[in-house]
């Protein structure tokens, strides 16, 4: 019996000490707001257990997910109760069918949710069907928690009015296309007591929270390896600033640190010598291989859409 409370060796590899270490680093609590259906929020409770018994034995992790596509299900056939779409049609025979998942996600649309809701919802319901047919003994254990955070995410959007998702929606594409693009500019930023050199500082997205707004921006770091580094598929990471108060003054950005409170500048240059350090580092990238070329925007995607959604669970959604 005591080998079922033995910790997996796996997590070693992780870098993970002891089992307070795991549970801050890959038990991920369940933040609802208050309109998501009571069953939802009570179910997810497995899903915390099956992720804090994982330090036990890796491949319980893979549940973790199977669970939570489980309650996924589920959510979206609440929310049609709540909508007063029906789970169930009749066939021309006049015989009672249900729908399919697939049906009932694709008809949210005709109660105004957005596009782009319906379409991740249909990627999960994808996902769904992925691990609910399993062509072997394969597990990926923790890597599975990528897709948590985002999973939790959605549901929580899905019991939200669809007009104000709409809404929020058309508000951030108008913000996109009205911001400042700073394409070509060089800026420095003071990062942990340096200044270092980005460019491409970039608006994402305008954040709906409690009562206030909070803009997501980042800035791609200027190296002086970047040949050489990326061509290894070793990648940069893009800065990322969560801002609030955010406004521009001579073509620079000034504002302040959504988390700290502390202001974030960043400085436009025109300093020949720091000019030149963007030429060369651009002129790196562009001579880049297709492969490299390609990991590096993917990686960059990846980072920033990870973090958006982890603002999001965090900030978002918790009474």
């Amino acid at each position: 019996m005591s080998d079922y409370y033995t910790p997996d060796p796996i997590w070693l590899d992780f870098k993970i000490e002891n089992r307070e270490d795991y549970v801050d680093k890959y038990v991920i609590k369940g933040n609802f707001h208050s309109s998501v259906h009571e069953d939802i929020i009570k179910s997810f409770k497995t899903v915390e257990y099956l992720m804090a018994h994982a330090y036990y034995h890796w491949e319980l992790y893979d549940q973790v997910l199977v669970k939570l596509l489980s309650i996924f299900e589920m959510s979206v056939k609440l929310r049609s109760k709540e909508l007063n779409n029906p789970l169930q049609f009749q066939t021309r025979n006049g015989r009672t069918r249900d729908k399919k998942l697939v049906q009932l996600i694709d008809e949210l649309k005709n109660f105004g949710y957005p596009a782009n809701l319906i379409r991740d919802l249909q990627w999960l319901r994808k996902l769904r069907n992925i691990e609910s047919h399993p062509d072997g003994h394969h597990f990926a254990g923790a890597m599975k928690k990528r897709a948590v955070i985002p999973g939790l995410n959605m549901i929580n959007r899905l019991f939200i009015d669809p007009i104000v998702l709409t809404y929020q929606n058309e508000s951030n594409e108008q913000l996109l296309k009205s911001k400042n693009t700073f394409t070509d500019d060089v800026f420095i930023h003071s990062f942990k007591g340096k200044n270092v050199l980005v460019h491409d500082l970039e608006f994402l997205a305008n954040i709906e929270l409690k009562g206030n707004t909070c803009e997501y921006w980042k800035a791609n770091p200027i190296l002086t390896d970047t040949y050489a580094s990326f061509s290894e598929m070793k990648f940069s990471s893009p800065f990322i600033f969560f801002l609030t108060d955010v406004q521009i003054e001579n073509g620079n950005l000034i504002a302040t640190d959504f988390q700290t409170k502390k202001p974030v500048i960043l400085q436009r240059t025109k300093v020949d010598v720091n000019l030149q350090a963007y030429q060369l580092h651009i002129d790196a990238i562009e001579k880049l291989e297709h492969t490299p070329k390609f990991g590096l925007e993917s990686s960059h995607r990846n980072y920033l859409n990870t973090h958006l959604e982890e603002f999001t669970y965090i900030n978002c959604w918790t009474n």
